[in-house]
């Protein structure tokens, strides 16, 4: 499941302008399709807005997480506890979707060349058989009277086990991630230690907003279960507190 899979199903869109402006790593080489990105340097996508809802009961899935840690469960239902934190996930159904034109520029970035800030980067808990794929910095225009992307936005970072699982770990300083559709605003509020987290979900895929020490992170995953969330969740959090 990718975001052209997920339009397609919540909205009648047409196919030609996810073909023509989506063309999947399967159908073509996911590497090839990274490395376009950036030869361009140019995320453009066409702008063809369409939203359809889509209705699944709402419920709270009480996650156990796995880990070497002694934990035991708390006596409020759908809290788990642990030596580091307390992790309550409440999963919002994905109820609509929206595509979105982004203007932006690319460029690749080394994981060794972060700042300081942000090196808590090389220790989130990836499920076993994840690799770091590619990264890259996107960069907008700080006004639109400027043709210059000069504003550093978002840090992304993908990793991989296949074509069917992947993680996407972005973070902007700025403001919130770009992303190349907009989500309907869920109510339920997850807890990760002290942190709300929004996550939302669609069969296999999961995206997860929240705000830490004045960072903005948007992560989606497909393929990865409930456990692999909160455990990757929790990681990212704990790593940015120190």
């Amino acid at each position: 499941m990718n975001s052209k899979d997920l339009l397609r199903a919540l909205g009648n869109i047409d196919d030609k302008y996810l073909d023509e402006e989506y063309e999947t790593p399967k159908e073509k080489n996911k590497k090839e399709f990274y490395m376009k990105i950036i030869k361009n340097k140019k995320i453009i996508y066409g702008l063809s807005s369409a939203c359809a809802v889509f209705i699944l009961g709402v419920g709270i899935l009480a996650v156990q997480k796995k880990s070497n840690n002694n934990m035991m469960k708390a006596e409020n239902e759908g809290m788990v506890s642990s030596q580091n934190m307390n992790v309550m996930l409440e999963i919002n159904p994905m109820q609509g979707a929206s595509m979105a034109k982004l203007d932006a520029d690319v460029e690749t970035v080394e994981i060794n060349s972060l700042p300081e800030r942000f090196e808590f980067i090389n220790n989130i808990a990836l499920p076993s058989g994840y690799k770091l794929e590619n990264s890259y910095e996107i960069y907008t225009r700080e006004n639109y009277d400027t043709a210059e992307y000069s504003l550093l936005h978002d840090y992304v970072f993908n990793y991989s086990e296949d074509y069917e699982n992947t993680i996407k770990v972005a973070f902007s300083e700025v403001g919130e991630p770009i992303r190349d559709y907009f989500l309907d605003d869920s109510k339920k509020v997850s807890k990760i230690g002290n942190v709300d987290v929004i996550i939302s979900q669609y069969e296999k895929m999961y995206v997860a907003t929240f705000k830490c020490k004045e960072i903005n992170f948007d992560i989606e995953t497909n393929g990865i279960t409930e456990v692999e969330l909160a455990n990757l969740l929790e990681s990212i959090i704990k790593s940015n507190m120190k």
